[in-house]
């Protein structure tokens, strides 16, 4: 696994750390064989992130975001020890990740329903290797603000060629970041 530090003017690799199977960890031959040291044990890719985020971060780095995949969106454990640092984050989840919208709990498709017409706002992520790539976004506020102006929210990314294509994402920032709509 790796941590990476992207931005505007590049990109760079900051850490790495081995992931390998709890299989592999209770099978001391097989990790002798391949030369993994005996001192390796079995830790889940959230909290091999987690440790990777504090080292950096114990180093004096700071990150405006932090983003990844379901893989660590899903775990409630890498979530908490981010908001923690207050640490904002975007991380995708699995649509059948339960959320909260008031004192409703809900998986994530079904907090579409939340969502208005007008919430949807065709935006670019950017350019990629086969040229633009543009979605439709809404955002839902998950949670009250904090006293500090901090809030959960739920990210949505909508395919323009299948609009059920939907992706699903956890997001924990100041209150006054956006989607980046200009009125």
């Amino acid at each position: 696994m790796f941590l990476s530090y992207v931005s505007d003017q590049g990109h760079t690799f900051l850490d790495r750390a081995l992931y390998l199977p709890e299989s592999w960890t209770q099978d001391p031959d097989r990790c002798r064989r391949a030369g993994v040291p005996d001192d390796i044990e079995f830790a889940t890719k959230p909290a091999l992130a987690q440790q990777m985020v504090a080292r950096t971060t114990d180093l004096g780095m700071c990150f405006a975001w932090i983003t990844g995949d379901a893989v660590y969106g899903n775990n409630p454990g890498l979530r908490q020890a981010l908001e923690a640092q207050v640490q904002a984050y975007v991380l995708g989840i699995a649509c059948n990740e339960s959320v909260v919208i008031g004192t409703t709990s809900l998986p994530a498709s079904e907090a579409m329903a939340y969502l208005r017409v007008t919430d949807w706002h065709r935006l670019s992520a950017g350019n990629g290797t086969k040229g633009p790539r543009t979605y439709d976004w809404a955002v839902l506020t998950l949670s009250a603000p904090s006293p500090d102006g901090w809030a959960h929210r739920l990210l949505f990314r909508r395919s323009l060629k299948d609009p059920n294509e939907i992706a699903y994402y956890r997001v924990f920032s100041p209150t006054e970041c956006t989607l980046g709509i200009r009125k």
